[in-house]
């Protein structure tokens, strides 16, 4: 039976689930359930990329930008929670403990590439849901 330092081992099994997250998420060359994530998330961004794209003709405009809006949602909180899941994750490595190393950990550029898409994604789907951007069609955003 433990007694009251129950919390060290919690602790430690704490910071190894940490460690195998951050290797999970930032060196995807570990196992192949890694792989197999890693390449999921690829293909589903880049569907949504040629659906993206099929949006902008005008055929398919209003049957597909209504459905698409919602993928969009979801997986706009879905890479948001990875990003915060990988900001956390981060305080595993030495020069990313604590509060300055996880700030530092958002300033590599991978980082900021996420932070970017996922700002961008809000404001676009905002717009959208609003109903200021009628379609993904890039002449919306230009003023005639």
């Amino acid at each position: 039976m433990r007694s009251d330092d129950d919390g060290l081992y919690f602790g430690m099994d704490m910071k190894i689930f940490q460690k195998k997250v951050y290797n999970f998420l930032e060196r995807p060359s570990r196992g192949w359930i890694c792989f197999v994530y890693h390449f999921l998330v690829f293909f589903v961004v880049l569907s949504c990329l040629v659906i993206g794209v099929i949006c902008t003709i005008s055929e398919y405009e209003e049957k597909i930008t209504q459905k698409f809006i919602y993928v969009e949602i979801v997986l706009l909180i879905f890479f948001a929670s990875e990003y915060v899941i990988r900001v956390w994750s981060a305080g595993c490595r030495a020069k990313f403990k604590g509060l300055t190393g996880r700030i530092k950990f958002m300033k590599t550029p991978i980082s900021m590439i996420d932070v970017f898409v996922v700002l961008a994604s809000s404001v676009v789907i905002g717009f959208h849901i609003s109903g200021r951007i009628s379609s993904a069609n890039p002449g919306n955003y230009v003023d005639r």
